[in-house]
């Protein structure tokens, strides 16, 4: 299908069932605004430092403010990928769950999802890091390649299959030949939308990141052929 078709099936799934959705995402859009402040104060402190203008207090609130930020990093990492997964659960079931604010939580219920998403988190970081320091656009494809490992590994959990955490990156990889420049192109046509969070001060967040995340979401349950609905990706669509 192309994707004002993807598009179209994600409004479907979230017509009268917004408010349940912002409720699934808003964990993640929480966690951003948090680490986005301590980011802003981090700022503020190094450049003291580096201007030679800095207290001990300031020193302090470095080493502090590093330490937040990591934390906020590696909490925010598993929030999204929770979040990713609960709303790809929706998508597939159209289930309203109880308590959505904690689906995030929820999914990590299934064993052996946490320490695998972490080992899969690590594993692309590092490998996306070496691609980019040869140069940025093979880091760039190799993030748009990798970047469902994580939707396939819990996927394999839930079939009772075992995966390895390399393997889980391998099929994704495999899964992306031929559609990374599709996929590319449908996070840039979410461009506009996210102008929109910048002029409304973020608040449109709140109604645009459900959107886009549930639509990457859907894209992953497409390509995979986990839809019944037979649906094809067509990168020369509108």
């Amino acid at each position: 299908m192309n994707r004002s078709e993807l598009k179209h099936s994600v409004k479907e799934r979230l017509s009268g069932n917004y408010g349940y959705v912002i409720l699934v995402t808003l964990p993640a859009l929480i966690v951003s605004f948090l680490s986005g402040g301590w980011s802003g104060s981090h700022s503020a402190n190094y450049d003291s430092i580096t201007n030679n203008t800095a207290t001990v207090v300031d020193y302090v609130n470095m080493f502090h403010l590093d330490f937040t930020s990591d934390l906020f990093s590696i909490v925010g990492f598993f929030v999204e990928i929770g979040v990713a997964l609960a709303l790809l659960d929706f998508y597939r079931n159209q289930e309203k769950k109880p308590h959505p604010f904690l689906q995030f939580i929820y999914v990590y219920q299934q064993k052996g999802l946490f320490l695998g998403s972490l080992v899969i988190g690590i594993l692309q970081y590092v490998w996306i890091l070496l691609w980019t320091l040869l140069l940025i656009v093979p880091g760039i494809i190799k993030s748009l390649a990798y970047s469902q490992a994580g939707f396939i590994y819990r996927d394999a959990l839930d079939k009772g299959e075992k995966l390895g955490y390399t393997e889980a990156i391998t099929q994704s990889r495999k899964l992306m030949d031929g559609h990374k420049a599709e996929y590319f192109v449908l996070q840039l046509s979410f461009i506009g939308w996210f102008l929109l969070i910048g002029v409304t001060f973020g608040i449109a967040a709140i109604w645009v990141v459900p959107y886009y995340q549930m639509t990457m979401s859907a894209y992953y349950d497409q390509l995979s052929g986990s839809s019944d609905d037979g649906l094809i990706i067509d990168s020369a669509a509108s």
